[in-house]
């Protein structure tokens, strides 16, 4: 082989060569030129790491790099400098960066016209899809969009309302309305415990094994309650207590101190003092009432001044009394 300058050799292009058309190289390991085939070069560049490579020029399987015809690219795996599994790559406008699913940022509502990526298995390939004709693609036919469309609603699960509460518009009713001889119960599943509503009839159990009560509390910020309860279990009362007739009134109370009027005591009983307008302590019975009563003192007093003033002993006269 003559001495020739590499510049004077004949060009070979890249779509005319072969697997074994031999390349010069240094092996700079050993400082030696040495040879190595097109396939050896191109494996060795595959396996190596490029970092900002530009390719301005020059063709990929036969397709001209920036022509209008795109190169195209036969491999199935490209190695990245850095490769995490389950990441993927995102144009920013200057790189395509690997990037993890779990830091991108979140969606907190998403609105009808947000789109999604998704795969059209019928052909299409990858696809862009809006929420709106995702959300008509999942429901089934005749399904409704809003739940006011749903005139007969069911629950398949227990409804938990966070935080939030049970409202109604523009003055508007709550109706809670079982079916037939159903009842509704809060707190409770109406037999060991919790309150049961049906119509013209509250119960109240309990299953705290203490008694049942209702608190009424008066209108300055709830600063007392009055309770009313049942009596216990060792009274064995099963009874009804109705209230009374007539105007606003009160109950009477064992220790409260009321006035009664317009009330006929059957079969009283009587402890203690007695007193009040309808008892009079007169000594001499001066009023002649027909309608109030003397008091014991005042009787004997009277009894006493009278035999004395007639000289009878106030045995003869009590005896007398008796007799007659």
């Amino acid at each position: 082989m003559s001495n020739a300058k590499i510049s004077d050799l004949t060009a070979l292009t890249g779509a005319n060569t072969a697997a074994d058309d031999l390349f010069v190289i240094v092996d700079t390991s050993v400082s030696t030129t040495k040879k190595i085939t097109r396939a050896e070069l191109v494996n060795a560049l595959e396996l190596g790491t490029f970092d900002a490579v530009q390719i301005t020029g020059g063709t990929i399987n036969g397709a001209v790099i920036g022509g209008s015809t795109p190169a195209a690219i036969t491999a199935t795996t490209f190695a990245l400098g850095t490769n995490t599994a389950d990441n993927i790559l995102i144009a920013d406008g200057t790189d395509f960066k690997s990037t993890a699913i779990g830091s991108l940022s979140e969606i907190s509502s998403v609105a009808a016209d947000d789109v999604l990526l998704a795969i059209d298995t019928s052909g299409g390939g990858l696809k862009k899809i809006q929420r709106s004709t995702l959300v008509a693609g999942l429901a089934p036919t005749n399904a409704i969009t809003a739940v006011v469309e749903d005139t007969s609603p069911e629950l398949g699960g227990n409804l938990d309302v966070l935080t939030r509460d049970i409202v109604s518009s523009s003055n508007r009713n709550i109706d809670i309305l079982p079916n037939g001889t159903g009842k509704i119960n809060l707190d409770g599943d109406g037999s060991s415990g919790g309150v049961t509503v049906s119509d013209g009839l509250v119960d109240i159990r309990t299953g705290t094994g203490s008694i049942a009560k209702i608190k009424l509390y008066c209108e300055s910020s709830n600063a007392h309650a009055q309770t009313i309860q049942p009596q216990p279990h060792s009274a064995s009362v099963t009874n009804v207590l109705t209230l009374p007739a007539g105007s606003d009134q009160e109950f009477v109370g064992t220790i409260a101190t009321q006035t009664m009027t317009n009330k006929t005591l059957t079969s009283a009983v009587l402890n203690g003092s007695i007193s009040g307008t309808s008892i009079k302590d007169e000594d001499n019975m001066s009023s002649d009432s027909a309608s109030h009563l003397a008091t014991q003192q005042s009787i004997k007093a009277y009894v006493d001044s009278q035999t004395a003033a007639s000289g009878v002993t106030a045995g003869f006269a009590i005896a007398m009394a008796v007799a007659l």
